[in-house]
């Protein structure tokens, strides 16, 4: 066997055991207070279950979520700006006449990052989506940007930013949506 098929093993028979020894352990704990049925024993578990299942599932949606959160620092002309960011695997937008990959910021971070003089540098970066079969985003290209990808950073020299007013959805606050390339 191979050391990923260890793992997977090693993985599934630990959720096995959690899987049996968390209910076992609460009908065990319930039995002590009250008397229980068979009827009642059965009910149980399938609620213990039921419940153990839903956040087991919250918390790998949790983690799978977590596992995409990057610290981001923006640089443009001199000026910096922290932010948290999330690694998307579905943005793949690229700027039609540099072919650049575009990662995504809020209209607060825009707002607050550029200013009006750099508006003669802003190109129109066209886009679609489900909802949205042909829509245009503004974007400019920013000095560089640097990714936190825990032990290392990366540094993207000149990428393309581009903006959107809709607020991004998800378990945790982040303020730009990574390409794909960059991870």
């Amino acid at each position: 066997l191979e050391i990923k098929d260890r793992r997977r093993i090693f993985f599934l028979l630990y959720e096995m055991m959690i899987w049996t020894m968390v209910p076992g352990g609460i009908l065990q704990v319930l039995g002590q207070r009250w008397e229980i049925g068979a009827m009642q024993t059965v009910v149980a578990m399938v609620l213990i279950c039921l419940i153990f299942g839903i956040l087991e599932k919250i918390f790998r949606i949790y983690k799978r979520q977590n596992d995409c959160m990057r610290e981001v620092i923006l640089y443009w002309k001199g000026r910096s700006c922290h932010i948290k960011g999330f690694a998307d695997t579905g943005n793949h937008l690229i700027e039609p006449l540099s072919k650049k990959p575009v990662s995504i910021i809020t209209f607060e971070i825009w707002h607050t990052f550029f200013q009006e003089e750099d508006m003669h540098l802003y190109r129109w970066i066209p886009y679609k989506t489900v909802g949205k079969p042909d829509g245009v985003l503004q974007g400019i290209q920013i000095d560089y940007m640097v990714i936190d990808r825990g032990k290392d950073s990366q540094i993207i020299e000149q990428p393309m930013i581009a903006v959107t007013k809709q607020p991004f959805t998800g378990i945790f606050h982040y303020s730009i949506l990574l390409h794909s390339d960059y991870f």
